[in-house]
């Protein structure tokens, strides 16, 4: 289902959990 996704989507999507681990782990360390 994801690989069938547009690229502008599937990076837009990439992009979001890449964002989401980098606050995960800020939350993490500061914590």
């Amino acid at each position: 289902m994801l690989g069938q996704a547009p690229l502008c989507c599937s990076r837009q999507w990439q992009m979001s959990v890449a964002f989401g681990a980098w606050l995960g782990q800020l939350n993490f360390r500061n914590s």
